[in-house]
């Protein structure tokens, strides 16, 4: 960057919004970030394309975030790669800030991950569960904050120390939180003994919300682990009943087989069974034929018989007048 020019932006821009809209990042920081940006916009495409419905993609506010995101990615890369169009521009440099600042909330996609970990699951799982405790820890710090910063207003009066009680309600939030930026500070006796009891107050209100919510989480833990212990012994049962089946399979094919071949002789059997009932019904008709024929034979005889005993008169009569012949 020529002299004059670095003096000119010097001048015009603020250290900072020079730094991060006009300085040249290391050529890694830019390969890592075209990389990055390379990998999320495949993936978009991918997963687009991939989906059987895309009305229903794109009704979804996690689909559309990305979508936004990519966006935001490619807008700002090319702003990075054609800064000379910035120079002198400020909405446009703003605009490329705004962009990247967009750019990092793509972090959000490591919640992803919970897919795979239900570590993540069981952490908002209990965050949900413990909205009660989390709603009561903000309306009490308000309280406190309200009644502390005020107080602190009061008794800071005669030094200046806070310009507005907004300046007091800060401080008796930083205090309360115990980070102490230091930008504000008691200075009378009176306002020690404040900060004191504030700083105490606001440890104990911390406190009992947390406790809650890491109770609750640590029951989901706990539970998440007895069913994934039941989860395995379900999976081993059914790995074990899969086996058994299989057994069970092989002996049902063999009595199948068993079955089919009784079967066959079955119908062996009832083949030869019609043809020994078709041979017994011949000889039936036989033997009635037979039966009907002694029958007829014995109504022959006694038809014989009658006309033996007809002609035996007969036969005695001639006899007698062969007699009286041979006698005359």
């Amino acid at each position: 960057m020529p002299n004059q020019l670095k003096t000119y932006l010097e001048h015009k821009y603020s250290p900072i919004l020079l730094l991060l809209g006009l300085t040249d990042p290391h050529p890694a920081l830019l390969a890592v970030d075209a990389f990055c940006m390379t990998v999320f916009i495949v993936e978009l495409i991918v997963h687009f394309c991939a989906c059987p419905s895309k009305s229903q993609y794109l009704r979804s506010k996690f689909n559309v975030a990305k979508i936004l995101l990519c966006i935001c990615m490619i807008t700002a890369s090319g702003l990075e790669m054609n800064k000379s169009h910035m120079i002198g521009n400020n909405q446009l440099l703003k605009f490329f800030l705004i962009m990247k600042s967009i750019s990092v909330f793509r972090l959000i996609f490591i919640f992803r991950l919970r897919k795979l970990y239900k570590d993540f699951d069981l952490l908002l799982l209990a965050i949900s569960h413990s909205f009660s405790e989390l709603v009561l820890l903000l309306f009490s710090f308000s309280i406190l904050v309200i009644v502390y910063g005020t107080i602190m207003f009061s008794t800071e009066l005669e030094t200046d120390t806070f310009k507005n009680p907004l300046y007091a309600m800060w401080w008796a939030l930083v205090t309360m939180t115990t980070v102490g930026y230091g930008d504000f500070y008691p200075t009378t006796t009176l306002s020690y003994f404040v900060g004191g009891v504030c700083a105490v107050n606001g440890l104990i209100v911390i406190a009992l919300p947390i406790a809650a919510i890491a109770s609750n989480f640590s029951l989901f833990y706990s539970r998440n682990g007895f069913l994934t212990k039941h989860m395995n012994a379900v999976k081993q049962g059914c790995e074990k009943s899969n086996t058994r089946n299989g057994d069970l399979t092989e002996h049902l094919n063999v009595v199948k087989q068993e079955h089919k071949t009784s079967n066959m002789r079955n119908v062996g059997v009832k083949q030869g069974s019609e043809n020994s009932n078709t041979r017994n019904g011949n000889l039936t008709k036989y033997l009635n034929a037979g039966k009907q024929w002694r029958e007829k034979s014995k109504t022959r005889n006694g038809d014989l018989t009658k006309h033996v005993n007809a002609v035996k008169p007969g036969k005695e009569k001639l006899k007698t007048r062969n007699g009286d012949v041979i006698k005359y």
